[in-house]
């Protein structure tokens, strides 16, 4: 059976944990990584997955890594993740993995020192072939979540915190889908997500990583706008249909490092299907 060892990707963001929000988001983009490990000196202490940062009021250029520590240890969120050994097995994988919704978990030896990540999209990659026959639709949830092209970018950033999702269908006044917005974009193009009174100087630059913020005014007036202006349009989508099997909407996961697939029906979105739901199910068989 395949083992975290097996799996094991020596290659992972790092950070210390007086680092700021904004460079982690800059070093995640350089790396097109979607955790990063938290270490206080040579002491690891905890991973952040970039998704957790829904759930946070940011001021990125000033907000530190210790503060999202703080925020999720007081709302009881949990942010030290399960640590795997080279000998856990995929199963044992999956369930931590779903139950810590993280894309990514860190291995250790037996004296715990970090030895690298295991990733959900290799996790999933590796017990694909038990899904060889089985169509999409047999595990996606059909209760999709949708956004209208009128709705604006604020509106997309609450779903995916009340939704617990990184991507989210967008269709017209038919119904019909013409595209997705998803975390990334919101990264890439609005750069933090509190609607609130933090104010992020209009020069802050992460020279490093060429990362620039907002000021208030700027963010909340991207943020008032209607999101077809972030999202992926349709043509450039990956999607699937609902008779796809699973093997074939991971390869394409896979393919494309996503970890989300949205199922497409007669032009119209019909459900989606996450690394998760895959996971869960393979923990029960």
């Amino acid at each position: 059976m395949v083992s975290a060892g097996d799996l094991l990707d020596k290659k992972f963001v790092a950070l210390d944990i007086t680092s700021t929000v904004g460079h982690m988001i800059g070093a995640l983009h350089k790396a097109n990584d979607t955790v990063t490990l938290v270490y206080e000196g040579k002491q690891y202490i905890g991973m952040i997955d970039r998704k957790w940062l829904m759930n946070s009021r940011i001021d990125p250029d000033k907000m530190k890594l210790s503060n999202i520590l703080k925020k999720r240890s007081s709302n009881k969120t949990q942010f030290f993740v399960p640590i795997l050994s080279t000998t856990s097995d995929i199963k044992e994988i999956c369930r931590l993995m779903s139950t810590a919704d993280a894309r990514a978990l860190p291995v250790a030896d037996k004296k715990g020192s970090v030895l690298g990540v295991v990733r959900a999209i290799d996790v999933i990659n590796s017990i694909k072939e038990n899904y060889a026959n089985i169509p999409v639709k047999e595990l996606a949830s059909l209760k999709l979540v949708v956004l209208k092209e009128t709705d604006r970018i604020d509106t997309a950033v609450n779903v995916m915190k009340e939704e617990n999702v990184d991507r989210v269908p967008i269709v017209d006044s038919s119904g019909a889908f013409i595209g997705i917005a998803t975390l990334i974009d919101l990264m890439n193009n609005v750069h933090t997500w509190a609607s609130g009174s933090e104010h992020v100087p209009r020069a802050a630059s992460h020279t490093e990583f060429k990362s620039t913020g907002y000021q208030h005014g700027e963010r909340t007036n991207t943020l008032k706008t209607p999101v077809t202006n972030i999202m992926t349009p349709a043509p450039r989508c990956i999607v699937c249909t609902p008779e796809d099997t699973i093997e074939d909407a991971i390869n394409m996961m896979v393919e494309h490092n996503i970890s989300s697939i949205v199922l497409i029906r007669k032009e119209k979105p019909f459900g989606i299907l996450t690394v998760k739901d895959i996971m869960d199910d393979f923990v029960k068989a």
